[in-house]
């Protein structure tokens, strides 16, 4: 069932955050203002596990662009991959948010001309009833907390 065509349900945007290619600084394509999928067609990455979203969108893009990722190594712990691209085993494919929330030296961000390798992140609320006021105040302080970061 696709949400956004569920009449049943409001959906309440919070963070659109656009995934984004981690390289070491030392990487060819760190002095890119961005890249193509099809770049990575050759490249060595380091991905999410299949149980995550981000990993099937990013593998379904490749496939649109007449390849298979090169995946050498999978993970759920995003800080160990990054730091598997800090120390230049790979490239990763992940939201631009989380750069904010390592202190790793040897690493760039460049964005991948594609709309549709997003992370949003919503809030769904059944339409018939009405918002509580501690489900309006968690909002209300996720929204904040999220504006405060930006």
């Amino acid at each position: 069932m696709k949400l956004d065509n569920d009449e049943n349900l409001e959906i309440l945007p919070l963070v659109s955050d656009p995934l984004v290619l981690y390289v070491n600084d030392q990487h060819p394509f760190a002095q890119k203002e961005s890249v193509e999928i099809s770049e990575l067609r050759n490249e060595k990455i380091i991905s999410l596990d299949s149980d995550f979203e981000l990993r099937k969108m990013f593998i379904y893009e490749c496939y649109k662009s007449d390849f298979k990722p090169n995946i050498i190594f999978e993970s759920a712990q995003w800080d160990f991959m990054l730091s598997m691209v800090n120390e230049d085993l790979g490239v990763a494919i992940m939201p631009y948010s989380l750069l904010k929330l390592l202190n790793l030296k040897h690493i760039q961000t460049i964005p991948i001309i594609n709309d549709a390798l997003t992370m949003d992140v919503n809030f769904l609320i059944k339409k018939q009833k009405p918002i509580s006021p501690p489900l309006q105040a968690f909002i209300e302080f996720s929204q904040s907390q999220l504006n405060d970061m930006n």
